[in-house]
């Protein structure tokens, strides 16, 4: 090998080093910040379970805990319970992020909400989301 393919060589082999040395500076940085979970990231949020037939579920904002909702007279009131609403007044879903209240008074308008603001989610990242066994 002569004197230029050494140098050369050499150059490369200090780089990469440098660069592996600076992507685990990165990356250690990183791990030390608290990772968010997928529940804290739908929290309270309508998902439609796409693998499922389309199924209704609630992350609970405080426990982060998923609530099977039926399309029908049950689950709205259901989510009568979820949201600690009084007997009597209508439900009020608050899409998280926004000041968007949508008044739900009929499953007709519960399926039109979730049409427009629910999140599809896959089978495998619907059961990284902890199930409420309180409700069934």
């Amino acid at each position: 090998m002569n004197k230029e393919n050494r140098t050369n060589t050499l150059l490369i082999i200090g780089m990469t080093i440098l660069l592996a040395v600076l992507g685990w500076v990165s990356y250690d940085q990183e791990s030390s910040k608290p990772r968010s979970t997928i529940a804290d990231r739908l929290a309270g949020k309508l998902l439609i379970a796409t693998e499922s037939g389309g199924q209704l579920w609630y992350v609970h904002p405080d426990t982060k805990e998923r609530h099977y909702i039926t399309p029908d007279e049950a689950g709205l009131a259901e989510l009568q319970v979820i949201f600690e609403i009084e007997e009597g007044r209508e439900t009020e879903y608050t899409q998280p992020g926004t000041d968007t209240i949508y008044v739900i008074s009929s499953t007709d308008q519960l399926l039109l909400v979730v049409q427009e603001v629910g999140v599809g989610i896959s089978n495998i990242d619907l059961h990284k989301i902890p199930i409420n066994h309180s409700q069934r």
